[in-house]
């Protein structure tokens, strides 16, 4: 096949690290020189940045490079680069026509839809990355450096043939700006397993232990919580002070977070421990990364995460945020550990932990090795290959697709370590237990917060069981549901909503297969000798758009009201009633922060120390994290969470929010809450065995 790779704004041969040169421009570097090996004839186009270099390279049997003169030959900031889109589509229209265009990023897909429909051939569209909404959290995405792009990017998602990501994670991330999922086929990138690799004969420096960090300087990489972690080192007494090396540049629209991270790290008097290498090329670049005794991955948002694949292959651990496709990345506890949330009090605790063992940072290592192995960039090639194949004989990527999605194929030693993984994890938090008591304060928690784990733990045939302590009755009701139960007010809304809170609860439970279902203050799960009480949502008010707090009205009859001791006297009584062998509950954080959430913790730790009931708590992993008091222990000490991810049941999952209709909808693979705030469908959770 002839291949048309357009890439307009970076070429993949530029050095790594350096201003628009990362994760993608890797992937594009191999996949390219694997297609040619393979036989194919593949032309890669890019715009012209350097006046010197050839219009013509070739650049290994089979591969052409092609630079096209689209603006000024010089290096541009991304900002400025689709101003010169016309140029650069014009150019093309006079080279042979391919039998596929595969585009990469928005602008790319821009000229390829144009090029592609007169060409008459299939276009596949790939992201990388794709623009968050104005005002949006990084979490959610890089800011759109043209206004033009969030328009082409929604315009590719919808006419593009298909589209190929690099992960689930970025395939969500697609589906939500229009893109067909049936159109998505997610094709994992690989590692150059001969260049990655660990090198007995290398002669490490005997200096103090380094990290790494390597990735563009831009808020979205975030660079500065790995400086906030290593800073915080000297501050404590005992530890040894690991190094921090940063391997990236800033390209002309970051230089304002350039500066930024320069005043930190002399703000916090670390310059001396911190060392900036600017972009590398590789040669330079894995001798680095063999050498260092982890890699830092803080991003906000990453639709894979390859520097931590690449790490892997050397045989180093990686220490990872849990954002999009870095849970794909990072399998936690294998090839590194995956910290749940942002704090820099955490992210140190999990690398001084790990400086502190070289036992379990070498079997990390080892570990981590025999992950990447599974993933060529052979393997990723011939998917894409057999991908592109199918599309040129006609058959639609619908097709394609849903017969890739029935089988494991070239990904069956991947899954089959993730597998392990799993177990090892859930027997580490769960043991051998026969039943589980899951306890939440509203209707919906137990699905939002532990529906995946729920349906897993029951089709491995454990018991599972739950304790709601209110039925919700001060949240708010979706007009669009039921307008007549939204209009009401008064008492007669709370008993309302109460009863239909009991409904969605049982058809969420039947959903997941969730048993055993009590309310908090009546039957078993009263403390004897009291009368039943019916305990009331507190309600909460939102302090920041994404962490809760109370509100201020909160009456003598609410959850966050009632006293420890009574709390913990009635989840006490159920508890000895029901004998389960671990309670699942929130964090002191109480996941968002809401404070019926934090007062159920309390209360459900000191009913489980009174009957000697092992708890499991869920991580809070969100901006309600908070630092580690220091005459506090820490709420996760180094090794102790552990992540399960679960998405062979998000049928279920879904099928149990649909049951809430009062109160959410499920939009893609979001979750919309009545209050408008969007959250993806998580089918992830992490947990920590606390007693």
């Amino acid at each position: 096949m002839r291949l048309a790779i357009l890439c307009m704004h970076t070429s993949p041969y530029a050095p790594l690290g350096s201003a628009d040169a990362g994760g993608m421009n890797v992937v594009l570097r191999h996949l390219t020189a694997e297609f040619a090996r393979l036989g194919h004839d593949v032309h890669v186009y890019v715009r012209r940045m350097d006046p010197a270099e050839p219009a013509v390279a070739e650049i290994a049997p089979g591969l052409t490079l092609h630079q096209i003169d689209a603006g000024p030959a010089v290096v541009l900031p991304k900002s400025e680069i689709d101003a010169w889109l016309h140029d650069y589509t014009e150019a093309l229209r006079a080279e042979p026509r391919p039998d596929v265009v595969h585009s990469h990023h928005w602008m790319s897909a821009m000229a390829g839809l144009e090029l592609a429909r007169e060409w008459d051939v299939p276009h596949v569209v790939s992201y990388h990355s794709v623009a968050a909404r104005e005002g949006a959290p990084l979490s959610e995405g890089e800011p759109p450096e043209s206004p033009d792009r969030v328009a082409g990017e929604a315009r590719a998602a919808r006419e593009a043939d298909a589209i190929v990501a690099v992960s689930i994670a970025e395939s969500h991330t697609v589906e939500r700006i229009g893109a067909d999922p049936d159109r998505i086929r997610v094709i994992r990138p690989g590692v150059d397993l001969g260049l990655f690799a660990p090198d007995e004969s290398v002669r490490c420096p005997k200096e103090a232990p380094y990290v790494l960090f390597a990735a563009r300087l831009q808020p979205l990489k975030a660079a500065d919580l790995a400086v906030e972690a290593i800073a915080g080192f000297s501050t404590r007494a005992g530890d040894e002070s690991p190094h921090l090396r940063i391997a990236g540049d800033a390209g002309k629209d970051f230089a304002d977070y350039d500066a930024a991270l320069e005043e930190l790290i002399d703000g916090h008097g670390i310059a001396d421990r911190v060392e900036r290498l600017g972009g590398l090329e590789r040669e330079d670049f894995v001798p680095l990364m063999r050498c260092a005794s982890l890699v830092l991955f803080p991003s906000y948002s990453e639709t894979f995460g390859l520097v931590a694949l690449e790490a892997a292959a050397c045989g180093v651990p990686t220490v990872a945020a849990p954002s999009g496709g870095l849970h794909e990345a990072v399998v936690s506890g294998v090839s590194g550990v995956i910290v749940p949330g942002r704090v820099p009090s955490r992210w140190r605790e999990v690398v001084s932990g790990l400086l502190a063992d070289e036992d379990a940072r070498s079997a990390l290592g080892r570990s981590a090795r025999a992950w990447a192995e599974t993933q060529s960039w052979t393997r990723s090639a011939e998917a894409h290959l057999e991908f592109y194949a199918g599309l040129v004989a006609g058959r639609s990527a619908t097709e394609l697709i849903a017969a890739a999605r029935r089988g494991g194929g070239l990904d069956e030693p991947r899954l089959a370590i993730e597998r392990a993984a799993r177990e090892r994890d859930h027997e580490a938090v769960f043991g051998d237990a026969g039943r589980v008591l899951l306890v939440h304060a509203h209707p919906d928690d137990e699905t939002l917060t532990t529906g995946p784990l729920a349906a897993w733990l029951a089709s491995r045939g454990i018991e599972v069981d739950l304790l709601t302590a209110t039925r919700g009755e001060r949240g708010e009701v979706r007009d669009a549901h039921d307008p007549e139960l939204a209009a009401l007010d008064g008492p007669e809304r709370i008993e309302r909503i109460g009863l239909e809170r009991e409904r969605e609860r049982d058809a969420a439970c039947d959903a997941l297969g969730i048993t055993g279902r009590a309310w908090l203050g009546e039957g078993t799960a009263r403390a004897a000798g009291l009368d039943e009480r019916r305990y009331a949502d507190s309600g909460m008010s939102w302090v920041t758009e994404r962490i809760a707090g109370p509100i201020d009205d909160v009456d003598t009859t609410t959850l966050a009201r009632a006293s420890i001791t009574e709390l913990s006297g009635d989840l006490e009584a159920h508890v000895r009633a029901t004998a389960p062998d671990v309670v699942v509950v929130y964090d002191r954080d109480g996941g968002y922060g809401h404070p019926d959430h934090v007062r159920l913790h309390a209360a459900t730790r000191v009913a489980a120390d009174r009957t000697r009931t092992p708890v499991v708590e869920i991580v809070t992993t969100g901006p309600a994290a908070t630092p580690t008091p220091p005459d506090l222990p820490s709420p996760a000490p180094f090794g102790a969470h552990r992540w399960l991810h679960l998405p062979e049941f998000e049928a279920q999952v879904r099928e149990a929010l649909d049951a809430y209709g009062t109160q959410l909808e499920i939009a893609g693979p979001d979750v919309v809450h009545v209050g408008g705030q969007y959250d993806p469908l998580s089918t992830s959770i992490c947990l920590q065995r606390v007693s």
